[in-house]
């Protein structure tokens, strides 16, 4: 008969397979800051519940000001939604913090928007919204100066704030 007895499995990192494979035998896993996005990816592929749920958590231990951000975008990228919500909730609760991290600064515009346009952040002053976007558009200014009046829009908090500081 035609059987294969080779399987191709794309996107999986071979030593995240290694290490699942070995999980399989033993039923234990090490998950570490340098395997643990590439695991959690390949966990999912292989639907290995337990592993996938095991490297979320793994994940949400590690949170803090200056990862949260690429955690996030990880995140929504794979589709693991109850891990963007636990980021979400950090990013919200830690928003002062993490604006002032390089993460911060290399988002998209759009991530920007995103960013400044939830209401459930909290900050001390409306300034430190404002200070944000004028960090984020200081940082690269040639491509980015021409989201100023967008970013400003987006934020009713801003407006203010923008309103205030451009008279004379």
């Amino acid at each position: 008969g035609s059987q294969q007895n080779r399987i191709t499995l794309q996107g999986v990192d071979y030593h995240a397979l290694e290490i699942l494979i070995e999980y399989v035998y033993t039923s234990t896993v090490e998950v570490k800051g340098d395997n643990v996005k590439v695991l959690l990816i390949a966990a999912n592929l292989l639907q290995l519940i337990d592993v996938r749920d095991g490297c979320c958590d793994y994940l949400q231990t590690q949170l803090d000001a200056s990862n949260c951000l690429g955690i996030r975008d990880f995140s929504h990228t794979h589709g693991y939604v109850e891990l963007v919500n636990c980021v979400d909730t950090y990013i919200e609760k830690h928003f002062n913090e993490v604006r002032q991290f390089e993460e911060c600064l290399n988002l998209t515009h759009e991530q920007v928007i995103s960013l400044i346009g939830n209401d459930g952040i909290s900050v001390s002053s409306e300034e430190e919204v404002y200070e944000c976007v004028i960090n984020w558009i200081r940082y690269d200014p040639t491509p980015r100066e021409q989201y100023t009046a967008d970013l400003m829009k987006h934020n009713n908090r801003i407006e203010l704030i923008a309103k205030i500081s451009s008279k004379p």
